[in-house]
């Protein structure tokens, strides 16, 4: 199995950095390469921006019980608007933290995306990588990729 794109930025040099967006999904800290969101902005309407949480397997929070963010993320064929639970925020991301996932548990994990862990001192955050959720559909949703694509709100880039 090949070293998806963003694990290899887990094998640079020790005392490196990976700039991150976290938020929260299904009420677990989570976090993307920066690299891969052009935008955020506070998600006035939540029902035209649909919620991250399902695509990534987690569990959907309560939208009216948390304040939500619009991510724009920026994938290679269009970019994508959904909304996370705050709060969100731009920082650096020690590599020495971070432990990309064994072949076994990626293959069997139902969280879509998901490529590795980084443990700090105030606790644990999941790391996904945002282009390999979109290219197929979670199981229990019955939606092709296609049509995930179609519900979304796709600006092409």
């Amino acid at each position: 199995m090949s070293k998806p794109p963003i694990a290899q930025e887990f094998s640079a040099e020790p005392g490196g950095k990976l700039e991150v967006v976290t938020f929260f999904s299904g009420g677990q800290r989570c976090a993307v390469a920066a690299r891969q969101v052009s935008a955020l902005r506070p998600c006035a309407d939540s029902a035209g921006c649909p919620a991250l949480d399902p695509l990534l397997g987690m569990q959907q929070q309560d939208k009216a019980a948390s304040t939500r963010q619009a991510l724009t993320l920026r994938l290679p064929q269009a970019e994508l608007e959904f909304s996370v639970a705050s709060p969100v925020e731009l920082r650096e991301m020690d590599i020495g933290v971070i432990h990309p996932l064994p072949d076994m548990i990626l293959a069997r994990t139902h969280l879509r995306g998901l490529r590795a862990l980084a443990l700090e001192n105030d606790g644990l955050t999941l790391i996904f990588d945002l282009n390999m959720p979109l290219n197929s559909a979670p199981q229990d949703s019955g939606l092709s990729g296609q049509d995930l694509a179609e519900t979304m709100h796709v600006t092409t880039v």
